[in-house]
């Protein structure tokens, strides 16, 4: 076996969609709106993963006096209905745009969070809270949400 066959560390992560391709417009206030990912069943996969990072794309399109702010969070739960906070994740925040642009806006960007899943439960799932700065008509936020699984607990079978 080859240096590169024996160190294929792609072959122990597990990319899995999270949050759905959306646009947001622009809401009638600044406040921010909660985005809840799909519902992932760690069990449901050939090895048990222990860490992860939860990616969000996102374009803002804007004026010249907005921006948007992405909180990113993480949950976990034991039966798939009842969520918590998982205090391993640590939770970012990313601005798309800027409020002082001298001039319309279009923002592409990534948003990235560790998450440690050593004390997540069985199911888990991606949190996005985008924010408008200001209302202003014609402001879109579009976003997509993956996550990555990754560290294995046991390496596969070459």
């Amino acid at each position: 076996m080859s240096l590169n066959q024996s160190y294929d560390g792609g072959r122990t992560l597990k990319a899995v969609a999270g949050i759905a391709l959306t646009t947001t417009p622009t809401p009638s206030s600044s406040g921010g709106i909660t985005v809840t990912g799909a519902t992932i069943d760690r069990l449901a996969y050939d090895r048990r993963y222990y860490s992860a990072k939860s990616l969000v794309r996102g374009r803002f399109v804007g004026s010249s006096v907005n921006a948007v702010s992405a909180a990113l969070s993480f949950q976990h739960s034991s039966d798939g209905t009842s969520w918590d906070s998982l205090s391993t994740a640590t939770n970012a925040t990313k601005a798309f745009g800027s409020s002082s642009a001298s001039s319309g806006q279009i923002v592409e960007d990534v948003a990235e969070q560790s998450v440690n899943l050593v004390p997540a439960r069985r199911y888990i799932r991606q949190v996005l809270v985008p924010t408008f700065a200001a209302a202003t008509s014609g402001d879109s936020f579009g976003y997509q949400g993956t996550l990555v699984l990754c560290g294995a607990d046991e390496q596969p079978n070459t």
